[in-house]
């Protein structure tokens, strides 16, 4: 499972208002603990106050109120537990985006070309970004001698078939997307007559996922554009970050033949030009 720092904090806080609850809640039973016995083919239960015993076996109410206590008991130490492990690993985590392996690799191997090394090894092994690392037949790749990407873009594909009500946003094309910022990726990509197909099936090696967009670059190659509108959702990014690490492991490389924006980005128009022009038209 990944994590990012500011999900290990956010956890963190949400186990400390648990912890606090359950404290809060048991507080007033500090001296007081149930018994169990077993009296031949019967339970017997009391209750413990300061050492002292008192029978409770026929106060079904107590005897629940105090095994509910225990319980919380329990769950309170696991809590109090797992807060200091993570407090102390927070310290030390690093975010496992492939920027930072990224990163760590350039800064340690400075002369090795990363990205084209890994690249052309990927297109031997899996293809590189062909249709083979889809759920598109490759035989759908080809078009018109006017527009290479026009068949390829018009032919059927796998589309995510969930939740079709929220495709609620309209672009100038007519194609009806999840949200405002894929309506503005999407509108772009039309009036630039680039083809692409939306929500599209990708298989991964134990998975498969619903890519924003899978664009026919001019070189016959196929780029994934993923788009994460809650960058501050910490769970909700965690989750990206797994999906955009699934995309590598079958050969994609990011900021190559995969890319991914926030809503920030799209403040300024211009990001989707910078984009498009250096990964899709440029590549």
């Amino acid at each position: 499972m990944l994590y990012s720092s500011d999900e290990f904090k956010t956890t963190v806080m949400q186990m400390k208002k648990q912890a606090n609850r359950i404290r809060d809640e048991i507080a007033k039973y500090d001296n007081i603990h149930i018994i169990c016995r077993n009296k031949g083919a019967y339970k017997c239960y009391a209750e413990c106050i300061n050492g002292k015993e008192k029978a409770i076996s026929k106060d079904k109410r107590r005897i629940y109120e105090l095994t509910k206590v225990e319980y919380l008991r329990q769950q309170f130490a696991i809590l109090e537990n797992n807060i200091s492990v993570m407090e102390k690993c927070s310290k030390k985590y690093i975010d496992p985006t492939p920027e930072e392996v990224e990163r760590r690799f350039i800064k340690k191997h400075p002369k090795i070309p990363l990205n084209e090394i890994l690249v052309s090894e990927n297109e031997v092994r899996f293809g590189g970004s062909s249709a083979d690392n889809l759920h598109i037949p490759a035989s759908q790749l080809g078009g018109s001698a006017g527009n290479p990407g026009d068949a390829w873009a018009k032919a059927p594909y796998d589309k995510n078939p969930s939740f079709p009500e929220n495709l609620r946003f309209r672009t100038p094309g007519g194609l009806f997307v999840r949200s405002k910022s894929e309506a503005i990726i999407a509108g772009y990509l039309e009036s630039a007559n680039i083809p692409f197909h939306y929500d599209a099936r990708v298989d991964c090696k134990t998975t498969y996922y619903y890519a924003d967009f899978i664009i026919k670059r001019p070189n016959n190659t196929l780029l994934i554009w993923e788009h994460f509108g809650r960058e501050n959702d910490a769970s909700y990014m965690r989750k990206n970050w797994v999906r955009v690490l699934d995309y590598i492991d079958i050969g994609y490389r990011p900021w190559n033949d995969l890319v991914w924006t926030y809503d920030s980005d799209l403040a300024d128009y211009r990001t989707i030009k910078t984009i498009v022009d250096r990964f899709v038209l440029h590549s």
